[in-house]
């Protein structure tokens, strides 16, 4: 029986599209921007780059050489070069069937806002999280009616797997290829377009110099696997998937130009989506509060520095910046048992999160003071009762 000859990518260009469509997704456009925000910015990006042109271009290379070799997908690749390590194919493979289900899922919640966007609602899916809230949260009475009621995901996630599906059908050429021709240019624009609409934002400019200046201060263990990690995720390694195109790459192909080429695509998405999430992380505070920003101290050790909220439903510390790094903890607010106002003082916040209260007759502020050492001018706070040395509750 004659063995039925392997199809391939029509040029090079098509191969690296393809490839790079693979490799773009969410590691680039979601996962990147919250790990470098979170692991020190600029540092971590220094090190993701060395990473991806060393060991992640390395790596790379091997599993596209092996594809391209066997003419395989990773379950029979690993066997055809050595019968041991035929297990490996099938670990390999088994990634991409953990990770297919949540990214259709994902998929569907795309579809529905295109759909919205063109639809004319554009401003009513931007509307701080209920829009999303209600779209997952959708529930029409009954299991069926729910599932197929297009103001829920469920019809936009089988509307994904279809389409997706139909273009796998169609093959590599006709199919993936042409697929990522039209795509993959529409989603540089796009990245591009959203990265400089960022920098409008108040604030952006901070972001981005946190975001592109490295700190070394800030290097630790975590920066490097955090960086190792989202190599892996983003270039797609090790999960079977370049190999899986190497088999379809074309012999006549410079197997470290198109690599290279790859490499470069990858990492520019990546990079551009960064100060999406920098921008917005860094810049000032729009929900209708007061934000309370404070000094570092100048000599000693450095304590947690909590960010102060004013806002309708009464203070809010949400982040606490522990020396060079940054965390973030719930939002919760000062009930009115850890409140003691009084008009015709100041209120200071000791130890153990309780307000006290100091004479200061006349003051138009309260300094609120959250490590019990340093003020923070704050809005003065009304009291509730005609007394001025009525006791009240924050809600």
């Amino acid at each position: 029986m004659e063995k039925q000859e392997r199809s391939s990518f029509s040029s090079r260009v098509g191969f690296v599209l393809a490839a790079s469509g693979s490799a773009v997704g969410l590691g680039n456009l979601w996962r990147f921007p919250y790990l470098a925000a979170r692991y020190g910015g600029g540092i971590f990006l220094l090190v993701y780059l060395i990473l991806v042109v060393t060991f992640g271009f390395s790596l790379m290379i091997t599993e596209f050489a092996i594809g391209r070799k066997t003419k395989l997908s990773c379950i029979g690749a690993y066997g055809a070069l050595d019968k041991r390590f035929n297990f490996l194919g099938w670990i390999a493979a088994f990634v991409p069937l953990i990770i297919t289900p949540y990214y259709c899922v994902i998929g569907g919640w795309v579809m529905k806002y295109l759909w919205t966007f063109i639809s004319g609602g554009a401003l009513e899916a931007a509307d701080n999280g209920g829009f999303f809230s209600r779209f997952i949260g959708f529930d029409a009475g009954s299991l069926p009616a729910t599932m197929l009621n297009f103001s829920g995901p469920t019809p936009w996630f089988v509307l994904f797997v279809l389409i997706t599906g139909l273009v796998v059908i169609f093959g590599v050429q006709k199919g993936i290829e042409n697929a990522s021709r039209l795509m993959m240019p529409v989603l540089a624009v796009l990245i591009v377009v959203i990265a400089l609409y960022s920098l409008t934002i108040p604030g952006a400019l901070a972001g981005v110099k946190y975001y592109l200046m490295p700190d070394f201060s800030q290097f630790s263990a975590s920066t490097v696997l955090g960086a190792c990690g989202q190599m892996f995720y983003s270039m797609s390694l090790a999960m079977g998937i370049t190999i899986t195109y190497g088999s379809y790459m074309p012999k006549e192909n410079l197997l470290e130009h198109s690599v290279t080429q790859i490499e470069i695509f990858d990492t520019l998405f990546a990079f551009f989506a960064g100060p999406t999430k920098e921008s917005h992380g860094r810049s000032d505070d729009h929900s209708g509060g007061h934000r309370v920003q404070r000094r570092r101290p100048v000599s000693g050790q450095q304590r947690p520095e909590p960010d102060v909220h004013l806002a309708a439903d009464g203070i809010r510390f949400d982040e606490v910046r522990h020396g060079h790094r940054r965390g973030i903890l719930p939002a919760r607010p000062v009930r009115g048992a850890d409140l003691l106002h009084r008009a015709d003082g100041d209120a200071r916040v000791g130890h153990h999160g309780q307000v006290q209260a100091q004479a200061h007759p006349g003051n138009a502020h309260h300094h609120c003071d959250l490590s019990g050492r340093r003020p923070a001018v704050l809005p003065r706070l009304r009291p509730v009762g005609k007394r001025h040395d009525h006791r009240h509750a924050v809600p």
